[in-house]
């Protein structure tokens, strides 16, 4: 193929592309049903109502993300589905803006916090943070977005149901503040979630592995003491979640990679807790010799601080 023709061939190609990414934009128009602004990354169709400069933050934050979050799992040694459709994320410029697109639509849905992916949807919703500081904002869609990579990319399914530290535990893993900085569970820098721990485990401040594993995410309410009964379930689930998902990476990766595989073949319709617990059982052995492994790993990353 002469020179000319290969230039032909790629023009077609680019052109394709370009029509393939207006009706992927014009498709997600129809379907937020909302007033929006679009920006387009490689990977991402970010729909907002924010300023253009945080849809640019978060799509430079969420291309980041998946370099380190392929690298990560090219190393580990599980084969990744990188052919997928462009991902979404509806980014609002504050909680008004939210309530006031969810109140047009047929089935409103609320969100605790300022961001969450949504397997159903497979789409991540995010609210500009009231500080509108770039860190929490590249944070949060570092978080938000390891979730919806898991769920596309192989590492989780989004039909199965997975134990609550296992999927915040990962996303938890990956947060970071500085784009520019070197992050992700297989990184040199500890992740602040899980920096204290080894203290925590020394004082018996952690939660046991044993309930951690078969934990259900908590339900916030009202009252003083399960309120914090849900402080203590949180900090469980998202920090100690982080640094053993971490310690899994690191030490057992096919055990990793294998546990992700047991729970996904698990019989439906029945009390997961049991479940959950077999699965763990099935891919790293005795609870309880795990735990201690963790623990005597984590005290070694304290004394490389």
């Amino acid at each position: 193929m002469n020179l000319r023709a290969t230039l032909g061939l790629l023009a077609v190609v680019l052109c394709a592309s370009a029509v393939a990414q207006d009706g992927a934009v014009e498709k997600y128009r129809l379907a937020l049903g909302g007033e929006f602004e679009f920006h387009q990354t490689d990977h991402w169709i970010i729909a907002y109502s924010s300023k253009k400069e945080h849809a640019e933050q978060v799509g430079d934050a969420l291309e980041k993300l998946y370099k380190v979050f392929v690298a990560t799992f090219e190393e580990v040694g599980l084969e990744l589905n990188t052919d997928h459709e462009p991902l979404e994320v509806v980014l609002y410029k504050d909680r008004k803006a939210y309530d006031d697109h969810q109140s047009k639509r047929v089935r409103p849905q609320s969100i605790p916090s300022d961001g969450a992916y949504s397997p159903g949807s497979n789409r991540i919703v995010m609210i500009v943070p009231g500080s509108q500081r770039i860190s929490s904002l590249i944070n949060l869609a570092v978080h938000e977005g390891t979730h919806q990579l898991a769920f596309n990319l192989g590492v989780q399914n989004r039909r199965e149901s997975y134990p609550p530290w296992l999927g915040e535990g990962l996303a938890s893993a990956f947060e970071t503040r500085d784009l520019d900085a070197e992050f992700g569970p297989l990184s040199s820098i500890r992740n602040p979630r899980w920096r204290n721990m080894a203290l925590r485990a020394e004082t018996g401040r952690t939660m046991p592995l044993a309930e951690l594993i078969v934990l259900r995410r908590p339900n916030m309410e009202p009252e003083a003491e399960q309120a914090r009964d849900t402080m203590v379930d949180n900090s469980a689930i998202y920090n100690q979640g982080a640094s053993v998902v971490t310690f899994m990476l690191r030490e057992y990766p096919e055990q990793f990679v294998q546990y992700l595989r047991a729970l996904e073949d698990l019989p439906r319709f029945r009390d997961p807790t049991s479940t959950w617990q077999e699965a763990f059982k099935k891919s790293f052995g005795d609870v309880e010799d795990f735990e201690k492994q963790w623990k005597e790993w984590l005290t070694k990353q304290d004394s490389h601080r």
